[in-house]
């Protein structure tokens, strides 16, 4: 709290409801601080627009973040200049996103995280960031990136040393989270570059072979948020008898023959053929969970529909 100069002072705005875990780690953190809380789940992101003029301090996924600039832009309020920091985590800050915040929040400096709720922090952005790493190891955390047998040296599995770890869950495991001596693991994959900065390619669960290459859904959906036209986007794995898998991208936006070529240009120009999506469908919103991410057990369930 004294590195980010946080304090009883403060007034924090939070998006999303109680039961995700980063909204509830930044209500406990104001309340531990004695700062007051604006809660704002559940309402249109224009009427959130409106109600954080008087946050000084916020807590979002891109997701969020992305529909309150657009209630922002929609209800053509003044920039909300008393917002001072904006910690963002629960998802990958894309270009776009990036340059339109400042537009909106002019004196908010910007911190993109990566963390979970078994690990609490893990790593965390600032000005000097490469621009798609989510940053440096928090104080007092170790990452030790280990590679499975059929990945690439450069990327590996990541595991957590530190003091945040939690002891266990209360009820039920996950398949994904695997503890060795005082390390933990959820399961995300990603890399380091010489300085220390993380980088994420996507989760082990979600990682399939497409004509015996690895894909990582993350890494397309990535690239096809890039698109200027494209406003949210999941990429979803199918299976295929012939090649293993195949990618399916469903966006919302407008029917365009000349878009699906660009992104799929874009995605065999950055990742290789196996990537590319075989088809790409619209909605005109895509279903989303509680704490703003796609809902990819009910998008599976469309394409099963559609295709």
């Amino acid at each position: 709290h004294t590195e980010f100069e946080l304090d009883a002072g403060d007034t924090y705005a939070v998006l999303g409801h109680l039961g995700h875990s980063l909204s509830l780690y930044a209500t406990l953190e104001a309340l531990h601080l004695g700062a007051d809380v604006i809660h704002l789940s559940g309402l249109r992101p224009k009427m959130q627009a409106a109600e954080i003029a008087e946050a000084s301090v916020l807590y979002a996924t891109p997701t969020q973040l992305r529909l309150l600039c657009a209630g922002l832009t929609a209800t053509g309020l003044s920039p909300h200049r008393k917002l001072r920091r904006i910690f963002c985590g629960g998802g990958r800050l894309d270009a776009e996103l990036a340059e339109i915040l400042p537009r909106h929040f002019p004196n908010a400096k910007l911190h993109v995280f990566f963390g979970a709720s078994e690990t609490s922090f893990i790593s965390i952005s600032d000005a000097n960031t490469p621009l798609g790493s989510v940053g440096r190891a928090c104080p007092g955390v170790t990452l030790d990136l280990r590679p499975l047998p059929s990945q690439s040296e450069a990327i590996g599995e990541i595991w957590v040393s530190g003091p945040y770890l939690f002891d266990r869950y209360e009820s039920g495991i996950s398949k994904d989270t695997q503890r060795d001596g005082s390390a933990l693991s959820i399961g995300e994959m990603g890399y380091l570059d010489p300085d220390g900065h993380l980088f994420l390619v996507g989760r082990k669960s979600r990682m399939v072979t497409v004509s015996d290459h690895n894909v990582f859904p993350e890494e397309v959906e990535r690239i096809v948020a890039l698109d200027p036209d494209v406003s949210a986007c999941a990429a979803l794995a199918v299976k295929d008898a012939k090649r293993g898998h195949h990618i399916v991208c469903v966006i919302e936006g407008r029917n365009s023959p000349t878009m699906d070529m660009r992104l799929r240009s874009a995605c065999r120009d950055a990742l290789g053929g196996a990537s590319v999506p075989r088809h790409i469908l619209r909605l005109d919103t895509l279903p989303l969970l509680p704490a703003g991410k796609p809902d990819l057990q009910a998008l599976h369930a469309l394409v099963e529909g559609k295709l």
